[in-house]
């Protein structure tokens, strides 16, 4: 649609690229040449069950884009319907003009115009959202202050933080939360799902090796604190040894933004015992395994 709004100006207007210098080159090169169509679909069937979880089914703009379909058949009807889903469509509708481009009626270009001036009502908002966040933020991490002084650690990814805690699992859907996962779950998850995206596995999976132990640990939780930008921190066990890498927390853990509490926010870890049994056994890479268990390359 830039592209579209741009074409309508006077080209002394235009950005740089949309001039008749570099246009040509835009619109040759707007079709990725690299595209991963695969990848690409499971990204719109992602996107298409968000819209669905989150907006009625008698919103006209959910009736455009599902068509009353849902899963992976909404998709094949989506793309069934668009216009624009080779390179050659993508140019030749950018070459037929902006009033074309406007009125076409393509699924994906309705969708974009019936719902822009509400995306950039939601961005005007959100971001009055974040401001107010933001200061609130800075107004708690000065009470903070007043009352514990240094005796708490500095919040965040500002400067070091090193957050302590224990492995433990948690109340969970009416049961109780493991502290660990192992290969084995992975492999459920697979066939418990038909082999379906978003737990699909590659074929190797199914003709592991038979020194691959699938009862290694894979993930494990913890009390520990975490927000974003802590994943790839190192979890240290007593001994200051290497057991895992934080890379996650569960839904419970979206709280401890503003307040931690032990009862269910947990850190999701990738355990280090996993990371050398796959590196190892299921990727061969025995080299690799010894300089990261030795710190140093074999001779």
């Amino acid at each position: 649609m830039i592209l579209a709004d741009q074409l309508k100006l006077p080209e002394e207007e235009r950005g740089e690229q949309y001039k008749a210098e570099s246009l040509d080159s835009l619109i040759e090169n707007i079709f990725p040449s690299n595209i991963n169509k695969g990848l690409e679909d499971k990204k719109l069937f992602v996107q298409l069950n968000i819209i669905r979880e989150n907006l009625p089914e008698e919103n006209p703009i959910v009736q455009l884009i599902l068509n009353g379909k849902t899963g992976t058949e909404a998709v094949e009807d989506l793309l069934l319907r668009s216009k624009i889903t080779s390179r050659e469509d993508v140019i030749k509708l950018a070459n037929s003009g902006p009033d074309r481009i406007l009125s076409s009626d393509d699924p994906f270009i309705e969708f974009i115009l019936n719902s822009k001036d509400r995306l950039e009502e939601l961005k005007t908002s959100n971001k009055k959202l974040d401001d107010t966040d933001e200061i609130n933020n800075q107004l708690l991490g000065e009470a903070l202050y007043k009352v514990f002084g240094d005796e708490i650690p500095p919040d965040a990814t500002g400067s070091l933080r090193i957050s302590d805690g224990v492995i433990k699992g948690y109340d969970y859907n009416g049961t109780r939360a493991p502290i660990k996962t192992t290969f084995y779950g992975s492999l459920d998850r697979y066939y418990s799902f038909d082999k379906k995206f978003p737990y699909n596995l590659p074929e190797y999976w199914e003709n592991l090796p038979k020194d691959f132990d699938l009862s290694t640990t894979l993930d494990f939780v913890s009390t520990c604190d975490i927000i974003g930008g802590n994943s790839g921190s190192p979890v240290l066990n007593t001994d200051g040894e290497v057991v895992g890498l934080a890379f996650d927390g569960n839904m419970e853990s979206h709280s401890g933004r503003f307040i931690y509490t032990t009862e269910a926010n947990r850190t999701v870890s990738v355990s280090a015992e996993g990371m050398i049994e796959a590196i190892r056994d299921l990727y061969n890479a025995e080299s690799l395994a010894d300089e990261i268990l030795n710190g140093r390359r074999g001779e």
